[in-house]
C-alpha cells in the first residue's frame, strides 16, 4: 500500500485523519518539516488544517525535497482563499467524509502510479511516457543509454541477458564497442538505482545479468 506523510501546524491535528488512512490500509507518518520527506519517501503527501498561504509555500518549495502530488484537507472557511494555481493534485474540506478522502487518494495515486505508462518494481518506478525514473518516488536522473540499458532489464525481468544481447539492443548490432562497454554501463546504473538500499541486477558469471524485483521480497 502507499506511503502518505501527513503535515499539519502541530502533530495532533493529523491524528484523525491518519487513523482513518490506516483503516484503509495505508502507511502513515507524520512529517515535522520538508527534510523529514528525503527520510520518509512518500508517494503522496497530505497537507492538514494549513492555510492557504501554508500551503501554497509548501507546494512551491517541495520539489527540492519530494516531487509528490500532494493532497490538501482544508478548512471551509478557507475556501475563498485557495488559489486555482496552486500546484497540489486535489483538495477537499476536512473535516469531511471517509469515503471522500479514500476516493480521492485512491484517484491520485492511480494517476501518478498505475498509469499503463508507469511500469513498478517494488521502489522504482519507469514512466515510459516521460523517460522519468524514480526511486521511492525520487527522480533519478539517467544517461540516455542507463535509461534504454533499465528498459531492456525491465522488459526481461528474471531473465539472463548476455552481455552480447545487451550489446546488440541497447548499441545496436553495428557498434564496435566491446563486453566492456556493457559492464561500464550496469555498474553506473546499479550506482544510481541501487544505492538506497535496493537490489535489482544480479551478475551471472561468465554469463551476463539478470534484473529481478528483489527490493519487494
Amino acid at each position: 500500500m502507499y506511503r502518505i506523510s501527513l503535515m499539519a501546524p502541530t502533530q495532533s491535528e493529523t491524528l484523525e485523519p491518519a487513523a482513518v488512512l490506516r483503516r484503509f490500509g495505508y502507511n502513515c507518518e507524520h512529517a515535522t518539516t520538508l527534510a523529514n520527506l528525503e527520510t520518509q519517501r512518500p508517494e503522496v503527501v497530505l497537507l492538514v488544517a494549513m492555510e492557504p498561504a501554508q500551503i501554497t509555500a509548501f507546494t512551491e518549495t517541495r520539489h527540492e525535497y519530494l516531487d509528490v502530488p500532494v493532497l490538501a484537507l482544508v478548512d471551509a472557511t478557507d475556501l475563498p482563499e485557495l488559489n486555482s494555481g496552486i500546484k497540489m493534485a486535489d483538495f477537499m474540506t476536512w473535516p469531511g467524509s471517509e469515503a471522500e478522502l479514500r476516493l480521492r487518494l485512491e484517484r491520485i495515486c492511480a494517476h501518478h502510479y498505475d498509469s499503463p505508462d508507469v511500469q513498478l518494481y517494488g521502489a522504482l518506478s519507469i514512466n515510459r511516457s516521460s523517460c522519468e525514473v524514480r526511486i521511492d518516488g525520487i527522480p533519478v536522473m539517467l544517461t540516455f543509454k542507463e535509461y534504454e540499458l533499465l528498459k531492456y532489464f525491465a522488459e526481461n525481468t528474471r531473465r539472463v541477458l548476455s552481455r552480447t544481447a545487451l550489446l546488440n539492443h541497447v548499441w545496436g548490432y553495428d557498434y564496435l564497442g566491446g563486453d566492456r562497454t556493457v559492464d561500464v554501463h550496469v555498474r553506473r546504473l546499479r550506482a544510481k538505482i541501487e544505492s538506497s538500499g535496493h537490489d535489482y541486477i544480479d551478475t551471472v558469471r561468465n554469463v551476463g545479468y539478470r534484473f529481478q524485483k528483489k527490493s519487494e521480497v
